[in-house]
Formats: structure tokens, sequence, C-alpha cells
């Protein structure tokens, strides 16, 4: 299950990434998608995960620009991911294992900075356009090698974030759903504060919350 959520997280491994030259019509489509993602400071709804072998699995999501989010999974799955600001903190409560790394060095920090601009340390691979549907793939430029994150949109009266897919090194692809989702809610802060638990006290706040 770690290496499977990894896929989502993590830019991995060597995976050549040329950028061909944008259209002018690339170049407005990429300043609307900098535009939508400024103006949204917090998501929150529901996410399924299709992994490259086709297992899925979902809970519920938090999202608040600057640098905060959270993925709750639902059982059986044993997974929390806390962006708290600074680090993305993954939780197996099956392994009783908890890891840290800085959450600009993973490509949903695209996500959550607290200026989305698809240029400069970003580059934009390539812009597609299908019937009321925008995607937008982008790699990181100082490591072009690194892998690739496509942003799906909703295109209709306005833009709005549905999907993310992260390619990796063998081809392989990591898909994220989202639905049920609002834009710009309040959210509690909480949520984006990680606190170390015993797998025990964990598993009862999973119950409480069952009953709530």
């Amino acid at each position: 299950m770690k290496r499977l959520f990894a896929c989502l997280l993590f830019l991995v491994a060597a995976l050549p990434a040329v950028a061909a030259p944008l259209s002018d019509a690339d170049k407005a489509d990429v300043v609307r998608v900098e535009a939508y993602m400024n103006s949204v400071k917090t998501l929150s709804g529901r996410f399924l995960q299709l992994a490259p072998d086709g297992q899925s699995s979902e809970g519920k999501f938090w999202l608040s620009r600057p640098g905060r989010l959270r993925f709750e999974y639902d059982p059986p799955v044993p997974v929390l991911v806390v962006g708290d600001g600074t680090f993305l903190i993954f939780r197996d409560n099956e392994l009783n294992q908890t890891d840290r790394v800085p959450i600009g060095s993973t490509p949903i920090g695209v996500l959550v900075r607290e200026n989305v601009k698809l240029s400069g340390d970003l580059t934009v691979d390539s812009v597609e356009r299908q019937k009321g549907i925008l995607r937008v793939t982008v790699f990181d430029t100082v490591r072009p090698r690194e892998g690739k994150l496509t942003m799906t949109f909703d295109d209709g009266t306005q833009l709005a974030l549905r999907q993310w897919r992260v390619l990796d090194a063998r081809g392989q692809s990591t898909n994220v759903s989202l639905s049920a989702v609002e834009v710009n809610q309040p959210v509690e802060r909480r949520l984006f504060v990680y606190i170390d638990k015993t797998k025990e006290e964990i598993d009862r706040d999973n119950v409480m919350r069952g009953r709530k």
C-alpha cells in the first residue's frame, strides 16, 4: 500500500521529459489555469485513487493553500496523509510507521503553492482540450526526468479541478479523481496538524468519527 501511495505523491525515477512549443491557445489556457488555481483557497470533498495495478481506494480530502492538505483513506486502508505547510507526512497505521518529506518536493505540492505559476521551476509539457475538459501536464524544469503531473479540469462556465495523474518512469500512472467538491469553504486548521498517535488511539478515533 505504501508503494502504491508513493505513486500518487512522488515524482519518481527517470522519465524522459521534452516539452513541445506551446501555441498561443495553449499559453492562454495555462494563464487560465494559473488564475483558477490562485483563486482557490480551500478544497474539500471525496477522492478515488486508482493505482497502476487497478487497485482502488477512496476517502475524504481537505486542501488549504498555502501548503496544507489532508487525505483520510476509508477503512480498511490504514493510511493518513497530512501536509502541515512544511512537510508531507505519511502515516501507515498497519506498519506503525511515519515518514516526512518536504511538501514542495512532491507533485501535489504544486496544488498548494502560495502562488501557482506554471513556468520557471515548472515546465508545461502539454495542453490538451476535449469537449468540456482541459488537461495540463507539467514537469520539474531543473529535474525534468523525475516524472510528470497531469491536472484535469472541467471547462464549463469556469474551470474546476477534477483529477490529477502522476506518471512514473515505467509509464505507469496513478490517478486521483475528486467528487462532491466544495470550493473556498471554511476548513478547520486542526486538520492539518499531525500528532503522532499509537495504533490503538488511531483506531479509537476512527470508531468515534464513524459514530458521529
